[in-house]
């Protein structure tokens, strides 16, 4: 081998170690915690960081993956935030719904969006809990995919038992049948704030895991892939994370890092990004895709 050529592939080298090193520093002290006796009021759980930079004891799953992307590695550029580490690609996505109005999706795609979650429907938040298709799927399914972006969609749930959640999931399936999505359709439960009045005001939200199961697995055997899309509070306190663990989990968490505790495929970062195309503001996601299992 050449003088010449070792030099090169010594450069090459170093550069690479340098990219994996540069942002080789991981959330400080997010690691189980280990108990010393039975009687230790946390057994089995694990002191992890909330969104605010503060702790709680939450669950500990052992066989949930868990978040090991670097905080160092998350820059903010031009009101976008990029990961760079090379275990991962990272890609840039929005979601949206009516609330945007007409987007001009050719826009969205010469701003660097590569992908779009779009909404299908949703249920009410009243008592008769009727289900609705958003105003603008169509329009914006089509032109979305026609600019470029890779699509998936997800439905707002409001349902209160598991045949509920199975009637959402078949009049997604009923709208999407005629198109062909490249991300997942994701089941969409949240609180309503403030509402004491909405219908699942009072829900035992114990049984969310149980809701997202029958809504997943009726998305799966119709062949598609389907998510869970969560916040921090819903995730910690009432999901079973281990029984979502064969889905695509969609993690809301505005904030420059995010700290959730356990691994997720999307990040939701922020409910008030600026996006060429659309008038107003939009929520902006990170999709990682992992390139290498020897990080």
């Amino acid at each position: 081998m050449s003088y010449k050529r070792i030099i090169i592939l010594v450069a090459l080298a170093a550069l690479c170690l340098s990219l994996f090193t540069s942002c080789k520093n991981p959330l400080p002290t997010n690691e189980v915690t280990e108990t010393p006796t039975t009687k230790d009021p946390h057994e089995g759980m694990v002191q992890a960081y909330l969104s605010d930079g503060s702790t709680a004891w939450i669950r500990y799953y052992e066989n949930v993956e868990k978040n090991d992307l670097l905080p160092t590695c998350f820059a903010e550029k031009e009101g976008f935030i990029e990961y760079s580490d090379p275990r991962y690609t990272a890609t840039t996505g929005i979601d949206v719904s009516e609330f945007q109005n007409e987007i001009d999706w050719e826009a969205v795609a010469a701003d660097g969006i590569d992908f779009a979650i779009i909404r299908v429907g949703y249920r009410g938040w009243g008592q008769s809990g009727t289900i609705r298709e958003d105003s603008e799927f169509k329009h914006n399914l089509t032109a979305a995919k026609a600019a470029g972006l890779d699509v998936g969609v997800y439905f707002y749930s409001q349902a209160v038992n598991s045949a509920e959640a199975v009637a959402e999931a078949d009049f997604v399936l009923n709208l999407i049948r005629d198109y062909e999505l490249s991300l997942p359709v994701f089941f969409d439960w949240e609180e309503v704030e403030n509402n004491p009045d909405a219908r699942t005001a009072n829900i035992d939200k114990s049984i969310l895991s149980e809701l997202s199961l029958a809504f997943c697995r009726t998305i799966e055997q119709a062949g598609y892939r389907a998510g869970v899309y969560y916040y921090q509070d819903l995730a910690y306190n009432y999901y079973n994370l281990e029984l979502l663990d064969d889905f695509v989990i969609w993690h809301s968490e505005p904030n420059s890092v995010p700290r959730f505790y356990y691994a997720f495929d999307m990040w939701q970062y922020t409910y008030s990004g600026k996006v060429s195309g659309i008038e107003g503001k939009v929520d902006l996601n990170l999709k990682f895709d992992r390139v290498s299992a020897d990080g």
